[in-house]
């Protein structure tokens, strides 16, 4: 798991976003709400596809094209139980959420994101 997560808020413009995106060399980023809640996710895919159906998104908002369902893991998931979702939702990354009574007890923020990358580095160092 990565910890700390790059968060956007809905309203931010899409090309803040893909900036944000290439300074920090990942390719999705969690939407989160005013108290922090994850509410969505915006990807490399949901950019690309965004362009292709627009001459420009200069003006256009993340709430505009981000995928409004967060793929979420409890900290205390093995590799093996991440990697099963991840191959049946066919996803690249999943958000790891604070665990509830840690802060305030509903909350559902973003304190980390397993992604494809973490797995492969985990295999690479023979950890699995």
């Amino acid at each position: 798991m990565t910890r700390g997560v790059i968060t956007v808020r809905p309203e931010t413009l899409v090309i803040e976003a893909a900036n944000i995106m290439a300074k920090s060399k990942v390719s999705g980023l969690c939407v989160v709400d005013e108290i922090g809640e994850g509410i969505g996710t915006i990807t490399e895919t949901d950019l690309v596809n965004a362009l292709s159906h627009k001459k420009s998104v200069k003006h256009l908002k993340v709430v505009n094209i981000m995928t409004e369902t967060v793929l979420t893991v409890k900290p205390e998931m093995t590799l093996q139980e991440v990697v099963k979702i991840m191959e049946k939702k066919e996803v690249g990354r999943l958000f790891v959420l604070s665990p509830r009574g840690l802060a305030v007890p509903t909350l559902k923020r973003p304190i980390g994101v397993v992604s494809a990358s973490d797995i492969i580095r985990v295999i690479a160092e023979e950890k699995v």
